[in-house]
């Protein structure tokens, strides 16, 4: 079996309720990854914020190609 690299792209599109925009987006930068919502009850609470939704809106393969390192 060959072995590649392949380097994969998205793009979320996250709901969350929050008291202002630019929180909103810090917020979501800091605890979005991979499409999961990684905070804690505790920091929702701390933070004022509730992650509603998260959609995936674009999913692309930038480039793959092989691993000449893998025998």
């Amino acid at each position: 079996m060959k072995t590649f690299e392949v380097y994969l792209s998205r793009q979320f599109k996250v709901t969350i309720n929050d008291k202002n925009k630019n929180d909103a987006k810090t917020l979501s930068e800091y605890f979005i990854s991979g499409g999961v919502d990684l905070s804690i009850d505790k920091e929702r609470n701390d933070y004022g914020f509730q992650t509603a939704d998260i959609e995936i809106v674009w999913n692309k393969t930038m480039e793959s190609k092989l691993n000449y390192l893998e025998s």
